[in-house]
């Protein structure tokens, strides 16, 4: 399966990566992934694009078997993102 990557707008880029409390994350966009915390069941995840300058998938709502957390590291306690950010999904 291929790889797309999408970059978030640089007028949106504070809501490139977040987390909606103890319910909700990742998210990335305010709609653009949406994961609920039992995401890999069925209609827990969703994808609208919004914030992001591409669709990062095609379906709607959709579950997650797996997914890997990568870490990112700041000087400041909130991101404050003045370069795109890079989502690549494969």
């Amino acid at each position: 399966e291929d790889a797309k990557l999408s970059r978030v707008s640089r007028q949106r880029s504070y809501y490139a990566i977040r987390f909606n409390g103890k319910e909700y994350g990742p998210c990335f966009g305010d709609k653009d992934l949406s994961m609920k915390g039992c995401f890999n069941l069925e209609g827990s995840c969703s994808c609208q694009k919004d914030d992001y300058l591409d669709s990062i998938i095609e379906s709607t709502i959709f579950s997650v078997d797996e997914y890997e957390k990568l870490h990112c590291f700041t000087k400041e306690k909130r991101l404050n993102l003045t370069e795109p950010v890079n989502l690549l999904i494969a």
